[in-house]
């Protein structure tokens, strides 16, 4: 074998290795990847319960110190100004830390939305780990993500902006089936 090919096929090599190694981190317009967990309550929550919401997704560590003030941040900035309105929001574990500890960083939080157990998977799913916000639109589809191991990764006013977007959107779009079109024609 040449140098020349013997190069050549050590840089293809090379690259199917980083390719298949790299994190693949979700990106805006990707669907979200699908997920059933429970929360401190032993409810079941899966994908399916955020269809026609929009949602705020904060995975977090269960021992993270940090992520206390995140919570509440998250409660003051979506749950209290998004109440009544189609927004979901959760906080997901993605170290799948133990009960005790998640409840215990909720209840420091003072916090009323779901926190899910065992996120690992999820967040693998996704590419992920803690510090990360996604939002979600009322489809399924990622619309926002931010990813970093400090609260500079949190930007509330990035995320509300988004939410609106979205908020807006549902609320003025209507999905006409063929159905429903058939339907009409017939009735007149």
């Amino acid at each position: 074998m040449t140098t020349n090919l013997r190069f050549l096929m050590t840089a293809i090599l090379g690259l199917l290795v980083v390719a298949t190694s790299a994190s693949a981190l979700v990106d805006v317009g990707d669907p979200l990847p699908s997920f059933q967990l429970m929360d401190l309550e032993g409810n079941s929550y899966d994908d399916s319960d955020l269809d026609g919401n929009v949602a705020v997704i904060y995975l977090l560590g269960s021992g993270c110190s940090i992520c206390v003030g995140l919570a509440e941040r998250i409660e003051s900035d979506f749950v209290t100004k998004y109440s009544g309105q189609n927004v979901a929001v959760y906080a997901i574990d993605s170290l799948d830390g133990h009960y005790e500890e998640l409840e215990r960083l909720r209840d420091s939080a003072g916090v009323r939305y779901p926190f899910l157990l065992n996120g690992s998977e999820f967040a693998s799913a996704c590419g992920v780990k803690w510090h990360t916000f996604l939002v979600v639109d009322s489809r399924g589809y990622i619309r926002y993500v931010s990813e970093g191991a400090n609260t500079a990764a949190y930007d509330p006013s990035a995320m509300q902006a988004v939410v609106d977007e979205f908020l807006d959107d549902g609320a003025e779009e209507e999905l006409v089936t063929w159905g429903e079109i058939k339907r009409i024609w017939d009735d007149r």
